[in-house]
């Protein structure tokens, strides 16, 4: 599909991503969050970054501008080639997202499976953290319950 979403929810940009980007409405779970910052990474969409970034992330503790440019040399360095949604649970204002992640850094395959945890705030769904370890391939049956123990001693 042409200019479709980098999100690969298969469908495209302009009624996907670009209207939580361009603040025209916000993410309705946190999946869509999820998938709208992987989108907002593929299209260096650094205020949405920042904006749904949760205050209780550790990455909040650096003053704005370093924040900014934390994320402008990631977005610059990293190419992401695919995103898979494998699992995801909400209990109130606490969600969980388990994803796969393609990733290259300087032509090198660092893909990953991360466990996302978000938080319902006023604005909105907020990243607040994450844990993810390198996989190339997503592992096969995981779920959010089994997370840990596909990844045990690992790290």
């Amino acid at each position: 599909m042409a200019n479709a979403c980098p999100c690969e929810a298969k469908v495209a940009y302009a009624q996907c991503c670009a209207p939580l980007h361009r603040g025209q409405r916000i993410a309705e779970t946190a999946s869509e969050l999820m998938r709208s910052r992987y989108s907002a990474f593929v299209r260096k969409e650094i205020d949405y970054l920042v904006e749904t970034l949760d205050p209780e992330h550790d990455d909040r503790r650096l003053p704005e501008d370093e924040l900014r440019a934390h994320f402008r040399q990631s977005c610059r360095e990293v190419r992401l080639m695919g995103l898979l949604v494998l699992d995801a649970m909400t209990q109130g204002d606490t969600a969980e997202v388990l994803f796969h992640a393609k990733r290259f850094i300087r032509g090198q395959n660092h893909s990953f499976v991360e466990r996302s945890v978000f938080t319902l705030r006023r604005e909105g769904w907020r990243y607040r953290d994450g844990e993810l370890y390198l996989a190339r391939t997503v592992p096969k049956g995981i779920t959010l319950l089994s997370f840990r123990e596909h990844f045990a001693g690992a790290g």
